[in-house]
């Protein structure tokens, strides 16, 4: 629907891209074969699926019948050395979820152990977890995680000299987006388990264009058809 990665055309694929269905592994497998073609084309973060936790239920299964515990470690290996976060031209931050603090920095972020599975009550592990919230201050524990209010949002974007942040991570945000904190906080869902899912595009001048779409057919009977 929006072409395939190049480097005219790079991609940010925002965490959760491997357990939405039966075909998780192929998923896998094309993205990363984009990004060994093409290293500068294609991007990753992670998200809280990619995770051991989650792959022993949505996606080892999977692995197992198709290939065997090797590829299965091989996998993990992968998906613990994906960044959590990504900025675009210093000024668009990405992450998957969202953020713990306002006084939260990229150099803590950058901090951040890669290759390893995120502990409880680790800065890790709230920072794949968060949502926005409403109420100005860190909200109480919502049922998947921390809540970050208006406030948090604007200072932590201020004190880093950011303009907005993109997230993911929420499947039940009308058309597959939402605007939170007066626009500062945009959360894009590319998955259309609702309603519809969404994609993000950003042009050279960092103006934005949301692209709303319903679901696909199966890859199978697109392939036919075509």
């Amino acid at each position: 629907m929006n072409g395939f990665p190049s480097e005219e055309h790079v991609y940010i694929i925002n965490g959760d891209f491997m357990d939405k269905g039966s075909q998780s592994i192929e998923s896998l497998i094309a993205l990363y074969l984009y990004k060994l073609h093409c290293p500068s084309c294609i991007h990753f973060t992670r998200g809280n699926h990619e995770t051991d936790e989650y792959f022993r239920f949505m996606v080892k299964r999977q692995v197992l019948e198709r290939y065997d515990e090797e590829v299965y470690g091989l996998i993990l290996e992968t998906i613990y050395e994906l960044p959590i976060a990504l900025t675009i031209e210093n000024k668009v931050f990405v992450i998957h979820a969202g953020i713990t603090s306002s006084q939260l920095t990229l150099e803590d972020l950058k901090s951040i152990k890669r290759g390893i599975e995120p502990e409880e009550d680790t800065l890790n592990m709230d920072i794949i977890w968060a949502d926005p919230g409403d109420e100005d201050g860190m909200g109480g524990d919502s049922i998947r995680g921390l809540l970050f209010g208006p406030d948090v949002s604007e200072e932590f974007l201020a004190n880093n000299h950011l303009k907005i942040i993109v997230r993911a991570h929420d499947s039940t945000v009308d058309s597959g987006y939402q605007n939170d904190h007066d626009g500062r906080v945009l959360t894009i869902f590319s998955s259309p388990l609702c309603t519809k899912g969404s994609f993000l595009n950003i042009n050279s001048l960092l103006e934005f264009e949301v692209v709303e779409f319903s679901a696909l057919p199966k890859i199978k009977e697109w392939l036919e058809d075509s």
